[in-house]
């Protein structure tokens, strides 16, 4: 049927929108391909493969999330952060709320994780959140 995309061309988009995140937010040093088989790094002797799955946890719930995420969505997280390298909360924090404000995701979030809590309250964080958006309920 016209207009539907197959499982495999649904993955290829889904990778190619984590490796443009991974990329654009020089997550991972020395990467030049993602796909969910692996990642290609560039090391002194070439190139090479590490599967996906010899990759930690927080990086791979880091991928799942944004592999997922849909405009428009509401989004439960809970401890977002956990098993997370401290390098990927605020990259991760970075992108959910660049994406809340770009998409009008709404995000709900349970966390332990005092640093978190002080990043979304912080006045750059907050004002980046508001940039170039009207007044809501100004009356």
């Amino acid at each position: 049927m016209l207009g539907e995309i197959t499982q495999s061309e649904e993955k290829s988009i889904k990778a190619h929108i984590v490796q443009e995140w991974l990329l654009g937010h020089r997550v991972i040093r020395g990467l030049e391909r993602f796909d969910f088989d692996g990642l290609v790094f560039r090391g002194e002797e070439g190139l090479y493969t590490v599967p996906l799955e010899h990759m930690g946890d927080g990086f791979k719930a880091l991928v799942a999330l944004v592999a997922t995420l849909n405009p428009g969505d509401i989004v439960l997280l809970e401890e977002p952060e956990l098993h997370m390298h401290p390098g990927y909360i605020r990259e991760l924090l970075e992108y959910l709320v660049s994406f809340s404000m770009d998409t009008h995701t709404q995000f709900f979030i349970v966390t332990h994780s005092r640093d978190v809590v002080e990043y979304l309250l912080d006045d750059q964080t907050l004002s980046k959140k508001t940039r170039g958006s009207s007044k809501r309920n100004s009356t």
